[in-house]
């Protein structure tokens, strides 16, 4: 898949509004990426998109690459290929294959982002050797700091011959050296991204868990709220305010503090300084919007581990609490903090609420009488749980037919259903969620056939309480015609049951034979993990 043209099409843009001058010459360039033809792919004609990479080290000096061919002496770069997923990427590639100077061991710059630097309009002669007339580059020059002292370079000896380090004023080409010597570069790495570390009076942390989408950083993860800086940014605090206006507004903090610089790596591979803020919130995170990611939720330290979460902001985390417990000692657990939600699952996550308490029930006896926690601490105590309901469907040979998990390699194949939303009774999910996952509308009211339970594991904090539904026999024709959703399934698999069991885990084939019992005798199941799982 080429680099999307909303996206150059941005660039392009974002490059003009620092050179307006420029518009008339790059006007075909816009053009082209408004035409049929692909304006990245080499075999549009007669112009198409190339990318190079202005790698610049902490002495102010730029990467020049000495081809054997023609004896041409530019910055690293080339010919944008199908696999790249962004123009920058290919930038980088053409590094790495050049150079041998691998993404995680650069970094964008603070100047100019993932925005180029320079697009140099050039005519290149006609090649009879390739089959190639006359035509013209339109190259996006893109800023690249070297991220660590002691990268080294590893040439590629079949079409490079050598490299060097040049001045900005030794830089070959007239319009990137115009441009190197006006901008503020000075080659040291700085974050360009920000996060906040945000936590209340009790000590718990707020986390965002992540879409599960694989052109995001860290999918399907556990994360602190934030993003990269955007030109109009005036500072890295300003990048926290503006993600946060963003993503949930009515989260508002005023004590942002710096506390951290760490480093991770980004989707493109490169190396991404990360400036962390922390500031402290005692709110509740169910009474704002969410924009971007499935949810935000309070954790306490010693639930992190039961978490899909990067180590490095586990460690952060612990670090954090570490720090504050050192200066303000152990938290106060009896102060107000707002009531748990609940957990769903990283692609369909849903709401059990805990209910506000008027009068919370009397949990011991003291001196002088009964004695009654607050709400919010009876809240914890209180056992909370998804709910989730599915759709059994076989072929007409009685066949169980599931489907194929992109997101969950513990839980391979799947019924069809997912996670109750708020509000929705178990029927009314199995129906919306068949639907989306499948384009079948199953015919109701339909037969329970089983209540399946499950205590906390090491996925997930709570526990699952779920219903199974019978929805039928399918015809070939509809099996054929199961319109899936990319997102959570790439398979509708039909197979006999004992076919199933080399497929699954244990515990996910002993559930599907209690279904296809249950339909077969016309009794509900009820499926304990826990009772399965101990004998």
């Amino acid at each position: 898949m080429p680099p999307a043209r909303p996206e150059v099409h941005a660039l392009v843009e974002t490059y003009l509004k620092r050179h307006p001058a420029e518009r008339a010459q790059l006007e075909p360039l816009l053009a082209s990426l408004d035409a049929e033809a692909d304006p990245t792919s080499r075999a549009t004609l007669p112009s198409h998109i190339t990318c190079s990479a202005v790698v610049i080290d902490r002495n102010r000096r730029v990467l020049h690459i000495h081809h054997r061919a023609g004896g041409l002496v530019p910055a690293p770069g080339g010919h944008v290929e199908p696999d790249d997923r962004t123009v920058l990427a290919t930038a980088l590639r053409k590094v790495s294959e050049e150079a041998g100077i691998k993404p995680g061991d650069l970094c964008l710059s603070p100047q100019f982002l993932d925005a180029p630097i320079d697009i140099d309009v050039h005519d290149i002669d006609a090649d009879p050797r390739r089959g190639e007339p006359e035509h013209r580059h339109f190259d996006l020059r893109f800023v690249f700091y070297v991220a660590h002292s002691d990268t080294e370079i590893a040439l590629q000896d079949e079409e490079v011959s050598g490299a060097d380090w040049r001045s900005f004023e030794q830089v070959g080409s007239p319009t990137l050296r115009a441009k190197l010597l006006k901008a503020d570069l000075d080659g040291r790495p700085e974050p360009v991204t920000a996060s906040v570390l945000v936590y209340d009076d009790t000590g718990r942390y707020l986390l965002h868990l992540r879409d599960n989408y694989p052109d995001i950083s860290e999918p399907g993860t556990f994360a602190l709220l934030g993003g990269g800086r955007e030109p109009g940014d005036p500072s890295l605090e300003a990048t926290i305010h503006r993600e946060l206006a963003e993503e949930v507004p009515g989260l508002h903090l005023s004590d942002l503090e710096p506390f951290a610089v760490e480093e991770t790596t980004g989707v493109d591979g490169m190396c991404v300084p990360i400036q962390t803020f922390a500031g402290r919130w005692n709110g509740n995170p169910d009474t704002l919007q969410l924009n971007e990611g499935v949810l935000l939720h309070w954790f306490p330290l010693g639930m992190l581990h039961r978490l899909r979460l990067p180590p490095s902001t586990a460690a952060l985390l612990q670090r954090h609490a570490a720090q504050r417990s050192s200066q303000t000692g152990p938290p106060d657990i009896g102060e107000t903090a707002p009531p748990y939600r609940d957990l769903g699952s990283p692609s369909s996550p849903g709401l059990v609420r805990v209910p506000q308490l008027e009068e919370p029930p009397v949990r011991g006896e003291q001196e002088g009488g009964p004695t009654r926690l607050p709400p919010e601490q009876y809240a914890e105590t209180v056992l909370k749980a998804t709910a989730f309901a599915c759709v059994y469907f076989t072929d007409e040979e009685d066949r169980p037919l599931q489907l194929h998990s992109v997101y969950s390699p513990t839980h391979p194949w799947q019924f069809v259903g997912g996670t109750m939303d708020p509000g929705e009774r178990p029927w009314q999910t199995a129906v919306r969620e068949c639907r989306e996952e499948t384009g079948i509308t199953p015919p109701g009211p339909a037969r329970l056939l089983a209540s399946v339970y499950s205590l906390p594991g090491a996925e997930w904090p709570y526990s699952t309480v779920g219903l199974v539904f019978d929805g039928g026999r399918l015809t070939e024709e509809q099996i054929r015609g199961i319109a899936l959703d990319p997102d959570e399934h790439d398979e509708a698999r039909v197979l006999p049951l004992q076919e199933w069991e080399p497929l699954m885990p244990p515990r996910d084939f002993a559930r599907l034979s209690a279904v296809m019992e249950a339909r077969r005798t016309g009794t509900a199941a009820y499926f304990d993990t826990w009772d399965w799982g101990n004998g």
